[in-house]
């Protein structure tokens, strides 16, 4: 909400409620009758001091003007009281007015995730940082020994999201990485490890009866860290030697790819003696590695 004060002369419109450590934007209009040359100041006083936020000696009007303003820090627990005055000074008259506003510390969240929480030596490390506010303030790196590594200033968010990433050098030392923002951080780990292995389950009925036209079958890919794969799958369903029905496509974002399956080319025919269970069996090739499963 905004907090204004006014007369038949001038307007200032300032947010009632400011926030540290963001900027605001404060505007002030005037208008008058007789076009008498004025001198106009807005100040923001408040425990960490008096700061002008528009100075402006006016000789023609309508006059319109905003200015964007750091928030100064509140003083207080949590919050001050803090007060935004303008005065209006002509040749032989001054005229002041004060309007309370509440300083406050910004209630922001903020949110850190790598591309994986293990690499070795010499891979790039991908970060994600989101926050629900607008503004965002400096993040870095250190090592296992606490030196700092990477560091990035005035990060600036699009939609709400920082994207970044380093390299990591060749002879890293291996253990534990931070990752540090204010009031937040978030470890990996350097190892010198093999690619993590995977595997692939096949989910299907235990029980499939010739009245049902289709049945589902889904297909997952899973590392043993618990994150998902992403690949292509093959899946053959059939009954032992002779009927198959063949699927191939790509897993989804949560590793798994899953179909409906037509089950009448099953269906048993006179002088049949081919096994009538049913058979799934499937293969995962991993993006980027050709690793299969």
């Amino acid at each position: 909400s905004f907090s204004s004060f006014s007369n038949r002369n001038y307007a200032v419109a300032i947010p009632s409620q400011l926030y540290y450590p963001f900027s605001e934007t404060v505007c002030l209009q005037l208008s008058r009758e007789q076009a008498v040359p004025i001198h106009v100041s807005v100040t923001l006083q408040s425990r960490a001091g008096n700061e002008t936020l528009i100075t402006q000696s006016i000789s023609q009007f309508p006059f319109f003007h905003c200015t964007s303003f750091q928030v100064p820090p509140p003083i207080g627990n949590p919050d001050e009281v803090a007060f935004v005055v303008i005065t209006v000074m002509e040749a032989n008259s001054e005229f002041q007015k004060k309007q309370k506003v509440l300083i406050k510390h910004a209630d922001k969240k903020t949110f850190i995730q790598t591309d994986k929480p293990v690499y070795t030596p010499g891979q790039i490390v991908k970060l994600r940082i989101v926050t629900l506010d607008q503004n965002f303030i400096a993040s870095s790196e250190t090592d296992p020994k606490g030196n700092r590594i990477a560091q990035w200033l005035d990060v600036t968010p699009v939609g709400g999201i920082v994207d970044l990433s380093f390299p990591l050098a060749a002879e890293a030392p291996v253990g534990e990485y931070t990752i540090k923002v204010p009031d937040l951080t978030r470890t990996f780990r350097v190892e010198e490890y093999v690619l993590p292995k995977f595997s692939v389950s096949i989910q299907m009925p235990q029980v499939v009866t010739i009245l049902e036209e289709n049945f589902p079958l889904r297909i997952c890919g899973m590392y043993t860290y618990g994150k998902a794969v992403q690949g292509s799958v093959k899946a053959v369903v059939c009954r032992k030697h002779v009927r198959y029905n063949r699927k191939s496509s790509k897993t989804n974002e949560d590793g798994c790819f899953s179909t409906e399956v037509n089950t009448k080319i099953f269906h048993r025919k006179h002088g049949d003696n081919y096994d009538f269970n049913l058979e799934a069996e499937a293969f995962l090739k991993e993006s980027g590695t050709g690793r299969k499963n």
